[in-house]
């Protein structure tokens, strides 16, 4: 007989049949992957029999199963239990989960993604007998309340806590402003909730160890203490959309050696960003949009992370591209300076980042010809149909998260995308004063999937081997002075679903056939009095009046 045929229910009491008394670790099938055994759909509760057979459990995690009902009171007898791992499942919980107290010895408790909003929603006070806990995750669960005061009393070996993502609201607990009982604490992420007040200032001496810090979409107020700094061991600080303010610490982020990750974006702080940030020497990304932040980016830098990711879009920065842009940033796969005061040129330097997969400068005053060597962005022109590309994010103990959420605009409309997200390589140099042709060697980038020239002062022919880029799903020309008629090849692009040519100088018909068929807006060719053919209803001709 299959496996895949033997019912759910059957082949538990199978499992338990055979493995008894010494089975100490289960995990049952997951509806996450391929490897499924029957249907996990159809398995409505956990078989007494299942339950009964291994009360001397170490570990169980169910977590991605489509278990249906409640949560089983039975576990409540599993007094030697150490791992309880219930995310994500079908359950829902019963108004009482007072059973779960008498699970003294867990260690790891994971109940994200349950609905535990019946409970209350108040937060959980079966909590308070389980104070062995080294991990507590209760991602989005529902809970709309404060933190108790006992709560930060009682784990004396807390190393990870996580209620993010629910309704949690008053100001950043006293409790946590004086020290958790552990001051093992490695991850801290209330991400997603009400809270308000001020980040610690002592946050270094009550949290010493933290390794990652996220109190990013929540109400927080006030200023960056510099104490952040002395937490030496910080690899991960999230603190975007939020209502910060003020200037960040100027000299002591050098300081932190083993930092990854700084993400500020969407708050309210001004004044220049700090030299000693860029000179932090593990920092891999750097996300400060949405900002006030000013001045010119430093001309000159001794020492520079391993950046992968730099996003200072939507500031108020000014002056040249720096040439350490280019130079001194080889593993750079994300460059946003969007919506900035940005002018000068795009110098032959900048084209040494042979990683790069989004380079977003839109919205500044960039002027010149756009370089030849945009043709040796090879990060851009290798296609990856296997392995796509993720937006780098940062793993640490316990799969815990650092989503780096940037923007990206096209159509017309912000998308959002972050760590587990793929992202397409784009190009968009729109809203600058670019001058000069288009160049054939941007043709060769095979992996572009967005390609945004617009609003831009760039003349000549678009190249005629624009249809190699069969990436391409948005090409936006419009408003230049482009000239001469549109390439048959265009046509070929059939991964194509947004196209503008508006406003130019094109003439000649429209190509037909392919993909062109599926874009029948006549607006996206209007402005170009010498088009003709479909999708235009009439036969648009240049006239010259001899009058």
């Amino acid at each position: 007989m299959a496996i895949a045929s033997i019912q759910p229910a059957i082949l538990l009491s199978f499992l338990v049949l055979f493995l008894g008394p010494y089975l100490q670790t289960a995990k049952l099938c997951s509806c996450s992957d391929d490897h499924k055994v029957g249907n996990c759909h159809s398995i409505e509760s956990i078989p007494d029999q299942f339950i009964g057979s291994v009360k001397e459990l170490r570990y169980l995690d169910l977590s991605w199963n489509c278990f249906e009902g409640r949560i089983p009171q039975q576990l409540g007898n599993f007094s030697y239990l150490h791992h309880l791992g219930l995310s994500n499942t079908c359950f829902y919980a019963q108004e009482e989960l007072q059973f779960l107290s008498h699970l003294t010895s867990l260690e790891y408790l994971d109940l994200s993604g349950l609905d535990l909003s019946k409970t209350g929603p108040l937060f959980p006070s079966w909590l308070r007998n389980l104070n062995r806990l080294g991990l507590i995750k209760l991602e989005n669960v529902g809970i709309s309340d404060k933190i108790p005061n006992w709560f930060p009393k009682i784990y004396p070996s807390l190393l990870i806590l996580n209620l993010s993502n629910n309704q949690i609201s008053g100001k950043l607990p006293l409790e946590l402003k004086n020290g958790l009982k552990s001051t093992e604490i490695a991850v801290l992420n209330l991400r997603g909730n009400l809270f308000s007040g001020t980040i610690p200032l002592n946050i270094n001496e009550t949290m010493p160890n933290l390794l990652c810090v996220i109190l990013s979409n929540n109400l927080m107020g006030g200023s960056i203490p510099s104490s952040i700094c002395n937490l030496k061991r910080l690899r991960a600080v999230s603190l975007s959309s939020n209502y910060l303010s003020g200037e960040l610490p100027q000299e002591c982020w050098k300081d932190l050696q083993s930092l990854e990750a700084i993400e500020l974006s969407n708050n309210h702080p001004s004044g220049k960003v700090p030299i000693s940030i860029w000179s932090a020497p593990q920092l891999s990304i750097l996300s400060l949009s949405k900002n006030g932040f000013s001045g010119n980016l430093p001309p000159n830098l001794k020492t520079l992370g391993p950046l992968r990711v730099i996003d200072l879009g939507e500031n108020s920065f000014s002056g040249n591209l720096p040439m350490w842009m280019g130079k001194r940033l080889p593993h750079l796969e994300i460059l946003r300076l969007r919506s900035n005061s940005f002018s000068g040129s795009i110098h032959e330097h900048h084209c040494l980042l042979h990683s790069l997969r989004i380079l977003d400068l839109a919205h500044n005053g960039l002027s010149g010809t756009i370089p030849h060597c945009f043709g040796n962005f090879s990060g851009m022109a290798t296609v990856h149909p296997t392995n796509p590309f993720l937006i780098p994010s940062m793993i640490i103990n316990n799969n815990e998260v650092v989503d780096q959420v940037n923007v990206w605009i096209t159509r017309g409309i912000e998308l959002e995308y972050n760590a587990t997200l793929q992202f397409m390589e784009s190009i968009d140099l729109s809203h600058n004063a670019f001058s000069g042709e288009i160049p054939t060697e941007i043709t060769g980038l095979l992996g572009l999937s967005i390609l945004n020239l617009s609003m831009n002062q760039l003349t000549g022919r678009i190249p005629e081997k624009i249809g190699s880029m069969q990436r391409l799903e948005v090409l936006d020309l419009s408003r230049n002075q482009l000239s001469g008629s549109i390439p048959p090849s265009i046509s070929t692009l059939n991964s194509l679903n947004h196209l503008n040519l508006s406003n130019n100088n094109l003439y000649g018909r429209i190509p037909s056939g392919n993909q062109l068929q599926t874009l029948p807006d006549p607006s996206i060719y209007a402005g170009n009095p010498g088009l003709c053919g479909a999708p235009l209803k009439i036969a648009q001709l240049i006239l010259t009046s001899t009058a």
